[in-house]
């Protein structure tokens, strides 16, 4: 028979009545304490996440490049080809003769030599002045038979009633020194202004209606 060697437990008057049952039942089997204690667990330390914040990449967004409009004329069906308007130049007003060079002399007019021709005033004005523009040439040697030019433009005061044909004299005393033993040739003549009472005014500068 095993006799149960009880162990010494000191004792004290302040030791709580809890922890004397304890001592006690831990001396008759200790295993039974270290069966009832709870499971002692380490508190899991839980490292928080460390985050990165999200590197976004900016966007790149390229320049958006606006082609200027081009506005293409609205194109327009020509019409039907017309045709063109013929207009015929403006007849003169007037009926001129062919001019003559004569060296007899006139009364009143010239006296060695002078242009002679007839004008009819074939307009509803009366005429106070023309104008009349002319080449000279020798009869012989059809050169200048003038120091100077031979293109003359002579101004002539005279009056025309409106269908009135009048003959009109010109005197180029003023403009030789010796007299002619024969008539110019007359070249290139032409009325180049009419000029009327009522300060109308008809021109012909580039001499269309000149005579040959």
């Amino acid at each position: 028979m095993k006799v149960k060697q009880s162990k010494t437990v000191l004792v004290t008057s302040k030791t709580p009545l809890f922890l004397l049952v304890l001592l006690f039942m831990a001396c008759e089997n200790p295993a039974w304490i270290i069966a009832d204690l709870p499971t002692m667990t380490q508190p899991t330390i839980t490292q928080p996440a460390a985050t990165q914040p999200a590197a976004t990449q900016p966007t790149m967004t390229q320049p958006t490049v606006t082609q200027p409009t081009t506005k293409q004329p609205a194109a327009t069906q020509p019409d039907e080809p017309q045709s063109p308007t013929m207009t015929q130049p403006a007849l003169p007003p007037f009926v001129i003769s062919k001019p003559v060079v004569e060296i007899n002399g006139r009364i009143n007019s010239f006296k060695y030599t002078g242009i002679v021709f007839k004008l009819l005033n074939n307009s509803e004005r009366y005429i106070d002045k023309i104008t009349i523009s002319f080449m000279l040439f020798d009869a012989k040697s059809q050169t200048s038979p003038f120091i100077g030019s031979n293109k003359f433009e002579i101004a002539k005061h005279d009056f025309l009633a409106p269908g009135e044909n009048k003959e009109i004299s010109i005197s180029l005393d003023q403009y030789i020194y010796v007299a002619p033993a024969e008539p110019y040739l007359i070249d290139s003549f032409y009325i180049a202004e009419i000029h009327y009472i009522d300060n109308a005014v008809w021109r012909d500068p580039y001499g269309i209606y000149r005579l040959r």
